[in-house]
């Protein structure tokens, strides 16, 4: 109990806050705040975050002496690392390069699985029902608020976020957002490219139907929640985002009762009038039937990219070389991105063939142990799960850290609250 007291003087939920704030923050804070050796100061805080969040806990963890961990996980974790490493010295990736592909990789990603471990070392229900609690109340305010300020930042024609002192090329000359559809801005609220935003939505959309399914938390405010993700959603103009969102919504509607169904369908109905009244009713329209060439172009190209990642793999089984395909790419002299749109593809050039397997063996086995433990909450699962290989398939959004730490912290609050309510329905049965 002492390591748990001296996490508690830390202050467990000023951790996560300052991790989700940082991640969430960053492209606003590299635009307002001068750069650090010419680097956006967003990323440098990100980081620091994200170190802290893991090097407090493990250290926590291994203090208490009651460090217990999957046999499993362990071995996926290091085989994915070997293979991350012989990557790394055969491309001679460069510091930088390694830094940002571990968070894409490991660091992101693994957020569920030091979450679940601390969480299955500690059987306090009360103190956690506490931190979901806190986690809940922090994810209902940070996506009210990306979401409003998306939809604002639509209607105005790119002008909010400008108005608020977000600058785009934060990044510096080299990055750019995918923010436009034609001349028609697409939803993202400076927060991420159109497509990471337009699935962090149905995260979000996921997360408000889970409170409104659940006892704790306003109804009404989850319901305008869950209203503002969809209208963001389809404002990013996002196809598998918009997919994803029609899909969950439908996984949702299966066991619902009939005045949830109803209303549903009466919201559903009320934004297809919308969007068929508006400008956007066109574009629609091309993009998912790819009569617009621009969508019909886009289409073709993921399966030419494919095609190129398969080519370049059976030359280089062992990849590009760590951060060679995200953010990281603008760092490096000597590799080239090669577009893939597919996060799959991604960990592969990354990591190499062995390394790419072991990471999506990896992300395979977290879900394993999220749907073991959450039953009575499987449409959840099964919702966030169509979502992230969907994802995958069609995109590497997931390489974003506002993105993927965002989506573990939501599996983890609906694995860690699932839990908590078991236990208690065990001990009022043994009273």
């Amino acid at each position: 109990m002492e390591c748990l007291i001296m996490l508690n003087r830390v202050s467990f939920e000023r951790i996560l806050l300052f991790l989700i704030m940082a991640i969430v923050g960053s492209p606003y804070l590299s635009s307002w705040l001068p750069k650090v050796s010419d680097m956006p100061i967003g990323p440098l805080i990100r980081c620091v975050a994200i170190l802290l969040f893991y090097v407090i806990i493990i250290y926590t963890l291994f203090l208490s002496g009651r460090f217990k961990i999957n046999g499993s996980l362990i071995t996926l974790f290091i085989l994915m690392l070997l293979g991350i490493l012989l990557s790394i010295i055969e491309n001679r990736s460069n510091i930088l390069q390694v830094v940002l592909g571990l968070h894409a990789l490991v660091f992101y990603p693994m957020v569920f699985s030091i979450l679940a471990c601390y969480f299955n070392n500690d059987y306090d229900n009360d103190r956690w029902r506490r931190i979901a609690s806190f986690l809940k109340r922090v994810l209902t305010v940070v996506f009210l608020i990306t979401s409003s300020i998306a939809i604002i930042d639509v209607v105005t024609g790119g002008n909010f976020t400008l108005m608020l002192g977000y600058n785009p090329n934060y990044g510096g000359d080299n990055f750019s957002l995918i923010n436009r559809y034609y001349d028609l801005v697409r939803a993202n609220g400076g927060f991420a490219d159109a497509l990471a935003f337009g699935y962090l939505m149905v995260i979000a959309f996921i997360f408000f139907v889970y409170n409104i399914f659940s006892k704790y938390g306003s109804k009404y405010i989850n319901l305008l929640g869950a209203i503002l993700a969809t209208t963001a959603c389809f404002m990013s103009i996002t196809r598998g985002a918009i997919i994803a969102l029609i899909c969950a919504g439908l996984f949702f509607l299966c066991r619902s009762n009939i005045i949830v169904k109803v209303s549903t369908s009466l919201i559903a109905f009320l934004l297809l009038v919308a969007i068929s009244l508006s400008s956007y009713s066109d574009i629609f329209v091309g993009r998912f039937t790819d009569s617009d060439k621009g969508s019909k172009y886009s289409t073709t190209q993921r399966f030419d990219m494919a095609s190129n990642s398969v080519d370049f793999l059976v030359n280089h089984p062992l990849g590009e070389g760590l951060g060679s395909q995200g953010a990281g790419s603008t760092l490096s002299q000597t590799t080239e991105r090669i577009n893939t749109d597919n996060f799959i593809f991604h960990g592969m050039l990354e990591a190499g063939i062995f390394g790419g397997l072991m990471f999506q063996l990896l992300i395979l086995y977290q879900f394993r142990v999220f749907y073991k433990k959450t039953k009575g909450a499987r449409r959840f699962f099964f919702a966030l799960f169509f979502l992230y290989w969907l994802s995958a398939a069609v995109s590497s959004s997931f390489q974003a850290g506002i993105l993927s730490v965002l989506f573990w912290v939501v599996c983890f609050i609906i694995y860690s609250e699932t839990i908590i309510t078991r236990r208690e329905s065990l001990l009022e049965r043994r009273k």
